[in-house]
């Protein structure tokens, strides 16, 4: 990674610890994400940095989806792979 895409990178993850779900999958970071991080921790990010973190945030958030979806995958295929059990008899005699 060029050395001038570290400090993006590391702001990334302080950032990636505080991100929201809906429930399904991570949310995207904001821009109100990002300022308030910027306000709160005194660290000051060129528009570059910002831009960079938005485009790792997305490259994230598609591996994310991309997990989920093999994931499911997988699981649906072991489903379908199971062997279903034989109805037991009765051993009623009537």
């Amino acid at each position: 990674m060029p050395e001038e895409f570290t400090f993006a990178w590391g702001s990334f993850f302080d950032l990636q610890a505080t991100r929201g779900s809906n429930g399904f999958s991570p949310n995207p970071l904001t821009y109100l994400e990002i300022e308030a991080y910027i306000r709160l921790s005194g660290r000051v990010l060129l528009p570059y940095e910002i831009r960079a973190i938005k485009v790792i945030d997305s490259a994230f958030l598609n591996a994310q989806a991309d997990l989920a979806k093999a994931a499911r995958a997988a699981k649906d295929a072991a489903k379908k792979s199971e062997v279903m059990p034989a109805p037991k008899r009765s051993t009623r005699r009537g």
